[in-house]
């Protein structure tokens, strides 16, 4: 092998873009119900790709963590470590390999959103890094849809069989979500969510194609991308209404109407009419705001009813069994999934709370509350914790698992993100990509508010996120001159 070679190896190895972007298409396809069981060795690889470079840039080239508000982040792995410490002797393999893929998460992702802001092409790097994940949710789409159309095409001769080909879990227990297939998680709030970002990841790869691809490239497949573009957009947009995830709908209402005044004043800007009065401005929003609601909630009851006919067909061909539980009884577990969200959720994050005043200054550990609830005679109306619940919302799991010290350096370095933004768009003004990736920033923010284990260790929305704050805050940096221009590329060799 010669030097040549030796130099692309080290380049790749050594680039966390492409380390970033592997992981998350594994996390992904790891949710695919029989490719799963082949890819147990991949994350340990990638773990130690990962490990590669952290360790590399921590000794060679400390600029990888110049990042504004990093040091925010260092003290949270300090909490995790303490904790640990406090609660060693119940599942520490468990605990230790959350530490290790949180650790990633910190020292890693987040610095790398900033690396990618101050690269010379940094749409092209932030395409590496997320493009191949979109493409994943791409494929999914169409496979879901596709076993969808032949289940319903050949109901007669699958009834009364179970339908585990490549899905995770056709119907989500005794409700009536026919779209969770192919790694789009058993949770439709999951699922929906997963929808949302890779729409508004869509969009922003649409918009830029021209720096992302070369315009030379675009204009010789310009039909080619656009047909894509809207097949995917259409796809995730489905996919995202046949969820009927509640938690998903709101947080798209709420990120609705922080973003639409903001758009509209970007698009007054291109368009060369920015001197418009507050009140025109104000009347434009709301006119937007109303169209979008009166779109979002009639396209999902028109859909929920038309597929209610089509969902009980999928149920009689697919018969998923329940689950039995020694302790719950069997009128328990039928319930439907909108009377579960309705109450169990408030249970649960009721639970949390007493379980987390039992512990409250480092928590229990991560996945540690079954055990501690259980010790603590954490009782209530359904025992959930007891039974094994997870807390199904992401800031009540950082505060029970890391008690009240990882929760207010989290808090704290959120709202340090939000500051450092909102200065800068009062300043200089946004553009596109300030606004499309800062509302994708928020939906994940307000999505995981019904989602577990997305800020404990590290997975597709925990490390987009962490790219998108790193890309974001880092920009306004490079642009103001505080952050030097870096290279991906080698530099040439002396002669």
């Amino acid at each position: 092998m010669n030097d040549t070679s030796l130099s692309r190896i080290r380049n790749i190895v050594l680039n966390p873009v492409y380390c970033v972007s592997a992981y998350f298409v594994f996390f992904l396809i790891n949710q695919m119900q029989i490719v799963n069981l082949y890819l147990g060795p991949t994350q340990s690889f990638l773990v130690l790709w990962a490990g590669i470079n952290i360790v590399y840039f921590l000794v060679k080239d400390r600029s990888f963590f110049r990042v504004p508000a990093f040091v925010l982040l260092l003290p949270l792995l300090v909490a995790a470590g303490i904790t640990f410490l406090v609660n060693r002797d119940v599942a520490p393999v468990t605990q230790i390999k959350s530490a290790v893929l949180f650790s990633i998460a910190l020292l890693l992702v987040y610095p790398l959103g900033a690396r990618i802001a101050r690269s010379e092409n940094r749409h092209r790097e932030l395409a590496i890094a997320v493009l191949p994940a979109l493409i994943v949710t791409f494929i999914q789409a169409v496979l879901s849809f596709g076993t969808l159309i032949v289940l319903y095409s050949f109901r007669g001769r699958y009834a009364g069989k179970v339908m585990m080909l490549g899905l995770q879990q056709f119907i989500y227990g005794g409700g009536s979500h026919a779209t969770i297939l192919f790694g789009f998680n058993v949770d439709s709030n999951h699922a929906a969510l997963f929808s949302l970002v890779s729409l508004i990841l869509t969009v922003w790869a649409y918009y830029y194609r021209r720096q992302i691809f070369g315009a030379s490239w675009v204009e010789k497949h310009a039909k080619l991308i656009q047909r894509l573009f809207w097949l995917n957009a259409v796809l995730q947009s489905c996919f995202f209404i046949l969820a009927f995830s509640r938690g998903a709908m709101l947080t798209l209402m709420v990120t609705t109407v922080i973003f639409t005044p903001l758009y509209v004043m970007l698009w007054e800007k291109t368009k060369g009419v920015g001197k418009n009065s507050f009140k025109k401005r104000l009347r434009h929003s709301v006119v937007v705001l109303l169209i979008c609601f009166v779109a979002i909630t009639g396209i999902q009851t028109l859909v929920r009813d038309v597929t209610n006919e089509y969902v009980d067909i999928v149920q009689r061909i697919t018969w998923i069994p329940k689950h039995k539980t020694e302790d719950v009884p069997d009128e328990e577990l039928s319930f439907s999934k909108g009377d579960a969200t309705r109450s169990a959720r408030t249970i649960i994050w009721e639970e949390t709370l007493l379980l987390w005043q039992e512990y409250p200054v480092f928590g229990v550990g991560p996945y540690n509350s079954q055990h501690y609830a259980k010790e603590a005679n954490i009782t209530s109306e359904a025992n959930y914790l007891q039974r094994g619940a997870v807390p199904h919302n992401s800031y009540l799991d950082v505060l029970v698992y890391y008690g009240a010290v990882g929760f207010v350096l989290y808090i704290v370095f959120f709202l340090r993100y939000m500051t450092c933004l909102w200065k800068r768009f009062a300043k200089t003004g946004f553009d596109f990509e300030d606004l499309s990736l800062s509302s994708m920033v928020i939906v994940i923010m307000l999505g995981v508010f019904f989602l577990t284990d997305s800020f404990v260790g590290f997975d597709y929305l925990f490390g987009t996120l962490l790219i998108g704050l790193g890309y974001l805050v880092a920009k306004s940096s490079v642009e103001h001159g505080k952050l030097p221009m870096i290279s991906y590329a080698s530099p040439p060799k002396e002669r």
